[in-house]
Protein backbone atom coordinates (compact mmCIF):
# COMPACT_ATOMS: atom_id res chain seq x y z
CA UNK A 1 0.00 0.00 0.00
CA UNK A 2 0.75 3.75 -0.87
CA UNK A 3 -1.29 5.75 0.45
CA UNK A 4 -4.86 6.17 2.39
CA UNK A 5 -7.08 8.99 1.47
CA UNK A 6 -4.13 10.61 -0.69
CA UNK A 7 -1.81 10.40 1.92
CA UNK A 8 1.65 8.72 1.59
CA UNK A 9 1.37 5.67 3.91
CA UNK A 10 4.27 6.15 7.01
CA UNK A 11 5.16 3.18 7.73
CA UNK A 12 8.69 1.68 6.50
CA UNK A 13 7.29 -1.72 6.24
CA UNK A 14 4.62 -1.75 4.00
CA UNK A 15 1.58 -2.71 4.60
CA UNK A 16 0.11 -5.36 2.09
CA UNK A 17 -3.22 -6.83 1.04
CA UNK A 18 -3.46 -10.37 -1.19
CA UNK A 19 -6.53 -11.65 -2.18
CA UNK A 20 -6.69 -15.16 -3.55
CA UNK A 21 -8.82 -16.47 -6.95
CA UNK A 22 -11.16 -17.79 -3.81
CA UNK A 23 -12.11 -14.26 -2.74
CA UNK A 24 -9.70 -15.26 0.53
CA UNK A 25 -8.02 -11.70 1.89
CA UNK A 26 -4.85 -11.76 4.08
CA UNK A 27 -3.43 -8.31 5.14
CA UNK A 28 -0.56 -7.12 7.04
CA UNK A 29 -0.27 -3.31 7.93
CA UNK A 30 3.27 -3.16 10.08
CA UNK A 31 2.63 -5.30 13.30
CA UNK A 32 -0.54 -7.69 12.99
CA UNK A 33 -1.66 -9.83 10.32
CA UNK A 34 -5.74 -9.99 9.36
CA UNK A 35 -7.14 -12.77 7.43
CA UNK A 36 -10.77 -12.92 5.98
CA UNK A 37 -13.35 -13.47 3.19
CA UNK A 38 -14.28 -10.94 0.58
CA UNK A 39 -18.13 -10.22 0.27
CA UNK A 40 -19.16 -9.02 -3.43
CA UNK A 41 -21.47 -6.58 -2.72
CA UNK A 42 -24.15 -4.58 -4.92
CA UNK A 43 -21.57 -2.20 -5.72
CA UNK A 44 -18.41 -4.50 -6.28
CA UNK A 45 -17.27 -5.80 -2.96
CA UNK A 46 -16.73 -5.73 0.58
CA UNK A 47 -14.06 -6.40 3.14
CA UNK A 48 -15.75 -8.64 6.50
CA UNK A 49 -16.19 -6.20 9.36
CA UNK A 50 -13.72 -8.41 12.00
CA UNK A 51 -10.81 -9.70 10.26
CA UNK A 52 -9.32 -12.44 12.46
CA UNK A 53 -5.83 -10.74 13.43
CA UNK A 54 -2.69 -11.67 15.23
CA UNK A 55 -2.77 -9.57 18.33
CA UNK A 56 0.83 -8.77 18.87
CA UNK A 57 2.18 -6.35 20.95
CA UNK A 58 2.49 -2.97 18.59
CA UNK A 59 4.01 0.39 19.35
CA UNK A 60 1.23 2.74 19.89
CA UNK A 61 1.91 4.37 16.32
CA UNK A 62 1.71 1.31 14.10
CA UNK A 63 -1.18 0.49 16.37
CA UNK A 64 -3.24 3.10 14.99
CA UNK A 65 -2.03 2.77 11.47
CA UNK A 66 -3.69 -0.65 11.99
CA UNK A 67 -6.98 0.29 13.32
CA UNK A 68 -7.09 3.29 10.55
CA UNK A 69 -6.13 0.64 7.99
CA UNK A 70 -9.00 -1.52 9.02
CA UNK A 71 -11.53 1.10 9.11
CA UNK A 72 -10.87 1.97 5.74
CA UNK A 73 -11.26 -1.57 4.49
CA UNK A 74 -14.30 -0.83 5.53
CA UNK A 75 -15.34 2.10 3.58
CA UNK A 76 -14.21 0.16 0.12
CA UNK A 77 -17.02 -0.41 -2.22
CA UNK A 78 -15.52 -0.83 -5.77
CA UNK A 79 -11.81 -0.98 -7.00
CA UNK A 80 -9.71 0.09 -10.55
CA UNK A 81 -7.13 -1.92 -11.60
CA UNK A 82 -4.72 -0.57 -13.84
CA UNK A 83 -1.43 -1.98 -14.91
CA UNK A 84 1.10 -2.70 -11.65
CA UNK A 85 -1.69 -0.14 -9.60
CA UNK A 86 -4.94 -1.08 -7.61
CA UNK A 87 -7.18 1.90 -6.71
CA UNK A 88 -9.68 0.99 -3.93
CA UNK A 89 -12.91 3.60 -3.71
CA UNK A 90 -15.60 4.15 -1.29
CA UNK A 91 -19.28 4.47 -1.79
CA UNK A 92 -19.05 8.03 -3.39
CA UNK A 93 -16.47 7.27 -5.78
CA UNK A 94 -13.41 8.33 -3.63
CA UNK A 95 -9.95 7.14 -3.68
CA UNK A 96 -9.54 5.66 -0.20
CA UNK A 97 -6.74 3.57 -0.45
CA UNK A 98 -3.71 2.96 -3.15
CA UNK A 99 -1.72 0.01 -3.64
CA UNK A 100 1.26 -0.79 -6.33
CA UNK A 101 1.56 -4.43 -6.73
CA UNK A 102 5.31 -6.31 -6.25
CA UNK A 103 6.50 -9.83 -7.68
CA UNK A 104 6.66 -11.99 -4.16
Amino acid sequence: MTEVFGEAWPNDDPATLVIDDAMNVSAFEGCNRFRGQLQPSGLGLAFPENMAGTMMACPYEIEAQERRFLAVLAQVSDYVRFGAGLVMEDFDGRTVLHFVETPE
